[in-house]
C-alpha cells in the first residue's frame, strides 16, 4: 500500500487527503499521456477509468465534508 492510499484511509488530516487525491490525479493522467505519447492508445484503457473513479470519489468526499465545488474552486459552505 502506498502513501496516497494510506492517507485516504486514515481519519482526519483533510489537507493530506487533498494532496493524496492530487497525487492520484498526477499519476493517472501522467500514465495516460505517456501511453499516448508513445502511440500505445490501448494502454490508456487502464488509467482513464481509474481516473474517473478517483474523480467521483473526490466529488463524493467533498460532498460528505460539506464543501461545495464551484467552477473549479473549492468553497467552504460551513
Amino acid at each position: 500500500m502506498d502513501a496516497k492510499s494510506l492517507a485516504r484511509l486514515v481519519p482526519g488530516f483533510p489537507l493530506v487527503k487533498q494532496w493524496a487525491y492530487a497525487g492520484f490525479t498526477f499519476v493517472l493522467t501522467g500514465a495516460a499521456l505517456s501511453h499516448l505519447a508513445v502511440g500505445d492508445v490501448a494502454g490508456i484503457v487502464a488509467p482513464l477509468p481509474l481516473f474517473a473513479i478517483c474523480a467521483v470519489s473526490y466529488a463524493l468526499h467533498q460532498e460528505v465534508r460539506g464543501i461545495e465545488l464551484h467552477a473549479g474552486r473549492v468553497l467552504a459552505t460551513a
